[in-house]
């Protein structure tokens, strides 16, 4: 990935997507004084919290007000957001999608986001026959739910793209020198992706960008468009927060996508639950 600074703030792009045509995005960093938390969950400073997504729509050229969060329960529910929903989430905890681990829209200026602290989180873009955009939070759970199988099946009959046609992005998350898991997890992972850990019994390293690029691949996506980070949230302390490393209240790093303002949008005649 390549790293951004918009406004004083450090970010990454994907450098395959950054130059799409109607499309903005950016994975947001821990930044160098400790902050850039984007959670507004868990007892979290919510005005720091805000204030921080307010400044990264902006300078992504999104409205803020429009922002729209899902409430993300390690699940497969993909969640259509229409112009009528826009902004659910952004500002207020309690205003979020409920039990929604992927959104994707295909309105302009109608930015989503996606937060983690080790999970993996997955951007697809649709060029067309209409553009469109979906977030998908992708941890070990939402992979075993088929979160990725759905949010491909819901971005295609959104858009009315084909599989391969997609593209995708998966953000840093968890590597597999970090993520050590036992039978729970490890029974569920493909094989490529799932070795035992040196000098532990019955203990596995996962490889979770591994897997979501797995699992994209068998919904159909090309391998040569699927970009990944090979970057290890848990390792590096400096560019990210880690729940692994850090605990339950660690901050939370955001993948923020939108459809640029002036972008074509299509009907919003599909349901909004797929």
């Amino acid at each position: 990935m390549n790293f951004i600074q918009l406004q004083g703030r450090r970010g990454l792009t994907f450098p395959r997507l950054v130059s799409s045509p109607g499309l903005r995005h950016v994975f947001t960093l821990r930044q160098p004084d400790g902050s850039g938390n984007l959670s507004l969950s868990g007892g979290r400073d919510l005005a720091m919290a805000s204030q921080e997504r307010g400044q990264w729509c902006r300078s992504l050229g999104l409205e803020f007000t429009r922002l729209t969060v899902g409430g993300q329960v390690h699940g497969a529910q993909v969640m259509r957001v229409l112009e009528v929903d826009a902004g659910r989430g952004g500002q207020d905890p309690d205003g979020v999608f409920p039990a929604t681990d992927a959104l994707l829209t295909t309105v302009p200026d109608l930015p989503l986001l996606c937060t983690v602290g080790d999970c993996a989180a997955i951007l697809l873009w649709a060029e067309a026959p209409h553009p469109g955009v979906l977030v998908a939070h992708g941890g070990w759970r939402g992979l075993v739910a088929g979160v990725l199988s759905a949010s491909v099946r819901a971005l295609t009959q959104a858009t009315g793209s084909l599989p391969e046609d997609l593209r995708a992005g998966i953000a840093p998350c968890i590597g597999p020198t970090s993520f050590e898991v036992g039978a729970d997890v490890a029974d569920f992972a493909p094989s490529s992706c799932c070795h035992p850990w040196p000098e532990k019994q019955g203990k596995w390293a996962v490889d979770l960008e591994g897997w979501a690029r797995h699992q994209l691949r068998r919904a159909g996506l090309r391998e040569g468009w699927i970009e990944g980070a090979g970057m290890d949230t848990a390792a590096d302390r400096d560019l990210f927060f880690s729940h692994r490393r850090q605990g339950p209240s660690a901050g939370r790093m955001g993948l923020l996508a939108g459809l640029t303002p002036g972008s074509l949008a299509s009907t919003d005649s599909n349901p909004r639950s797929i």
